[in-house]
């Protein structure tokens, strides 16, 4: 099978590290897999990293250049590769592919199988109602979506709650778009940390600093901790437009002794191996990565009652969940794991436990390739699927 991806890229992040998941195991599976990577130019240097790793695993890359939300020159840029490379399924994602793809679908290839990951929703729209509003807003993002979805053959979304607004909000119909979770490498063995000679909990925060990702809720739990006499340190590894104001609340907390802002790190294998909990205070996430990376080095992971981390977290299993956005029992539970080190090795386990059983990525390989099968046209004899994936950067 030939499966083309497309898809607009800034640069490497979750929906990208999605692909360098999934990929190994399409290709290990004997399928073919070529990407298209639509960008702006002031993001050329941020995609390289990317691009870099999709030629180690040897997937062919195709670059277009692309500016605002529509460029003719794209459009045909686009016909064109999908013609040359002559897919099985083109597979596009977020709301840029999906235009584009649809529209090649309509004006040119009527016959193009064409399907659809929704990897979240507008950042706009989710930053202020998260994924619980019952009515859409008739944005530009919500009538290119609705338009887009006419076209497409099949989707899913990354999460139960992401697939329920899709549906809820008339852009999908419910028989025509699934759930398949993220998936991650688990590691053969995990870094051994060395007893700590003195009581202290270390925390984490990954993500861009952005509001969707509330910060501050984790920092105002810290200041209870730090009245509280806490032992504690916060590490946020991150980069983003939030990161002047979260350090001038840091300091207003007078919480500057305690908490480290890391800039981005490109491999943060070893500072989730080297902290107790993992914190994903988000006001909303579209699945919520971050926690099943914190699962594959046993972290238990606190959070808030939001779509869709309330599917990956279960309170008083893995992490505890906490009512949006109660911060005194945010500091509360943060204590809990403070006095009781046996509670944060329990939930470790577990969460490792649920890592293995739920987001492999194995399973994730095997149940997007019963997706593609239900995509295709029935045919009586066997055929040469090929992958071709479009990826267009910006939300949703």
């Amino acid at each position: 099978m030939k499966l083309l991806f497309v898809q607009k890229v800034k640069g490497l992040a979750g929906s990208e590290k999605y692909f360098l998941n999934l990929f190994p195991g399409l290709l290990s599976k004997g399928h073919e897999v070529e990407f298209v990577v639509l960008f702006e130019k002031i993001h050329l240097s941020d995609i390289a990293s990317f691009t870099k790793e999709l030629q180690k695993l040897g997937v062919r890359t195709h670059l277009i250049n692309t500016t605002g939300y529509f460029s003719l020159t794209t459009l045909n840029g686009l016909r064109k590769t999908i013609s040359n490379s002559n897919p099985d399924i083109v597979h596009s994602h977020l709301i840029h592919a999906d235009f584009y793809c649809s529209l090649v679908k309509m004006l040119f290839q009527s016959k193009l199988v064409l399907v659809s990951t929704k990897h979240g929703y507008d950042e706009s729209f989710m930053q202020k109602f998260g994924l619980e509003k019952e009515k859409p807003v008739k944005s530009l993002y919500y009538l290119i979506a609705r338009f887009s979805e006419k076209w497409i053959n099949r989707s899913f979304a990354v999460s139960m709650g992401l697939r329920d607004l899709f549906v809820r909000y008339g852009i999908a119909k419910s028989g025509r778009i699934d759930t398949i979770f993220h998936g991650i490498k688990i590691e053969g063995s995990l870094p051994l940390i060395s007893e700590r000679k003195e009581k202290k909990l270390n925390l984490l925060i990954l993500g861009r600093l952005f509001d969707l990702k509330g910060h501050e809720f984790a920092l105002g739990a810290c200041y209870r901790l730090k009245q509280n006499k806490v032992n504690f340190e916060l590490n946020i590894a991150g980069s983003g437009e939030h990161l002047n104001y979260l350090q001038e609340l840091t300091k207003e907390l007078g919480l500057s002794g305690q908490v480290n802002f890391m800039g981005y790190v490109d491999n943060p294998n070893s500072i989730i191996a080297n902290s107790d909990v993992v914190l994903v205070p988000s006001k909303s996430e579209g699945f919520g990565l971050v926690a099943i990376e914190a699962f594959a080095f046993k972290k238990p992971v606190i959070c808030f009652d939001v779509a869709a981390l309330n599917e990956v977290v279960i309170n008083e299993f893995n992490g505890f969940v906490i009512p949006p956005f109660d911060v005194e029992l945010f500091a509360e539970k943060l204590q809990v794991f403070y006095n009781e080190p046996q509670k944060r090795i329990e939930f470790g386990n577990n969460a490792y436990d649920t890592l293995k059983d739920k987001f492999s990525i194995d399973k994730m390989v095997d149940t997007t390739l019963e997706f593609y099968s239900k995509c295709l046209p029935d045919t009586e004899e066997e055929t040469h699927i090929g992958l071709f994936c479009i990826s267009l950067q910006g939300g949703g």
